[in-house]
């Protein structure tokens, strides 16, 4: 079976050493190098050319989100963080997962099952395409203490709430992503997804009928029984995303 060389680049020592203690365990993966900055990262990515990296996000002067762009050998990444709000750049660079710290060793042997099921030369092609800022497919979003991956199919709408916004799901979950309404209607597929409302981005495929209430709005009815307004400019851009396909009767 094939053993995976893995690089950890991570500036607080005991996380640093937490994350060689579970590779060095692991009978699967071997430890070629442990760095604390993001410039080290850099040039022993490049040199040493491991299968996978265990990248903080934040570090001093380079930061993981940077080494992501500026490697030229492609790894799969498992980013590491204390901090929620780089979720969605995250599935952008196309990490193979998120650790949000503190993790123990359950949650570190799922993200190492998730790297042993990839196709060993996957990872370039999907990281090119997270570089040219293509729609994100997945995202990953807070679920108490974990990170948890969402097939962006699998939503039916994304409501305001205060600095986040609120994925929910089609079977009926609802789960934060510290990103602001604007930024999460800019990294979702325009042609699923309408901004309807300043509060409300609906799934086209999600909608069930359109009915107007004059005065050029209309309310939305979706599949999973609920109502939501959709004002003038949102009807708008809902009457753009349908044109030529018309999945509901506008």
């Amino acid at each position: 079976m094939k053993t995976y060389r893995v690089l950890i680049a991570e500036d607080e020592p005991l996380s640093r050493q937490q994350l060689e203690h579970l590779v060095l365990r692991h009978d699967r993966l071997e430890l070629i190098a442990s760095v604390a900055n993001g410039s080290d990262a850099i040039a022993r990515i490049d040199a040493m050319k491991p299968d996978a990296v265990f990248l903080d996000i934040r570090m001093p002067g380079t930061s993981g989100i940077e080494v992501v762009r500026r490697m030229r050998h492609r790894p799969y990444v498992v980013f590491t963080t204390a901090y929620d709000e780089f979720a969605v750049t995250a599935f952008e660079l196309q990490a193979l997962d998120y650790l949000l710290k503190p993790f123990g060793p359950r949650r570190f042997e799922r993200a190492v099952d998730r790297l042993l099921k990839q196709e060993p030369t996957a990872y370039d092609l999907r990281i090119q395409s997270g570089l040219e800022r293509t729609p994100v497919e997945q995202l990953f979003v807070r679920d108490g203490r974990r990170m948890q991956r969402v097939d962006v199919a699998t939503i039916v709408r994304v409501e305001a709430a205060d600095d986040y916004s609120c994925v929910v799901t089609n079977d009926g979950s609802r789960l934060l992503v510290n990103v602001r309404m604007k930024a999460m209607e800019s990294r979702l597929d325009p042609t699923r997804f309408v901004r309807v409302h300043r509060s409300t981005i609906v799934s086209i495929n999600h909608i069930e009928e359109v009915v107007n209430v004059g005065s050029g709005r209309a309310e939305l009815r979706m599949q999973d029984g609920s109502r939501w307004a959709a004002s003038r400019s949102g009807l708008e851009r809902l009457r753009a995303a349908t044109s030529g396909s018309q999945p509901v009767d506008l």
